[in-house]
């Protein structure tokens, strides 16, 4: 009954959040920019509805709190930092460095919490590899924030992975933290939907993306198991994948690796006249296969 909360919440808050935004002029307005798809102006503030509704149903959730109590203060402090470093940025643009840092700040957060990816149990490797899990999953996640309901379509289906994930290894923290997740995107992906009533913004995907890379760092707890490490990085395929191929992408054309572009997958198929219904089902789908794969590959005790 608890991960029911999430869920009436997001449809309580998130139309009441969403007048807000529109009355104040927190919105993403259509001013024809190269990266800009809509027409109309959206609001935003989508991620506080999450922010509000995970955070409530974790202080009602004491289920983990008696044993993983360390390890749920990281998480809120750093999921705060993330959320409030993205709501800046929506209100007024930051610099990309300033940004990078506060995302690394957010990963040290995490390692003093306990948290590490254990893969290879030698700080030298832990340590840097949780902060790119960690930085990494933030920025990925934002980059699929490009079109109506994408980022919390694949996180929610990424959520359903880990939560399995946390069963089939017995992680408590795992299961419940993705499950609160998931009944909060459950609820809210019918208003972010296309067309979009209102965006998760730099705040929300930022959240989402460190929420989804602290559930990565959870599913590699255990030391030299390299198919929960395989695992962790399926579940969240389609996010981790373009990241790269953006990356690569960027480098040959000699292009900022910080400033967006239109070249995603996604983009692509909105390129051949695809609509975006049909783009959002091809993408979750992929995830859905990796997510599927990912499964039955890892999640051994």
């Amino acid at each position: 009954m608890i991960y029911i909360l999430p869920f009436i919440m997001i449809l309580i808050f998130t139309p009441i959040i969403r007048k807000f935004a529109l009355k104040k002029g927190f919105t993403d307005n259509a001013d024809g920019g190269p990266l800009k798809i809509h027409k109309e102006p959206v609001a935003l503030l989508g991620g506080l509805a999450i922010l509000v509704a995970v955070g409530v149903s974790l202080f009602v959730n004491r289920m983990p709190y008696t044993v993983c109590r360390n390890e749920i203060m990281g998480i809120v402090v750093g999921g705060l930092m993330v959320f409030g470093v993205g709501l800046w940025d929506d209100i007024r643009e930051i610099g990309p460095v300033f940004r990078l840092w506060a995302h690394i700040l957010a990963g040290i957060v995490i390692l003093l919490a306990g948290l590490k990816v254990n893969f290879i149990p030698i700080a030298v490797v832990a340590v840097p590899l949780t902060l790119f899990y960690i930085v990494g999953a933030i920025n990925a996640f934002n980059i699929t924030d490009g079109m109506d309901g994408l980022c919390a379509g694949i996180s929610l289906i990424s959520c359903v992975g880990y939560f399995f994930l946390g069963l089939k290894s017995g992680n408590a923290l795992l299961y419940s933290f993705s499950a609160i997740i998931f009944m909060a995107l459950l609820g809210f992906l019918p208003y972010n939907f296309h067309p979009a009533k209102i965006f998760l913004g730099d705040a929300g995907s930022g959240f989402l993306g460190f929420m989804l890379g602290t559930m990565a760092v959870m599913a590699t707890s255990k030391p030299y198991n390299i198919a929960n490490f395989i695992a962790a990085i399926l579940v969240i395929g389609v996010p981790v994948f373009d990241m790269a191929f953006a990356i690569l992408r960027r480098l040959i054309r000699r292009k900022p690796l910080f400033i967006g572009d239109r070249d995603h997958l996604y983009d692509l198929l909105l390129k051949k006249r695809w609509s975006q219904p049909k783009v959002w089902g091809v993408m979750c789908g992929i995830q859905g296969i990796l997510v599927i794969i990912g499964l039955a590959v890892g999640g051994g005790r």
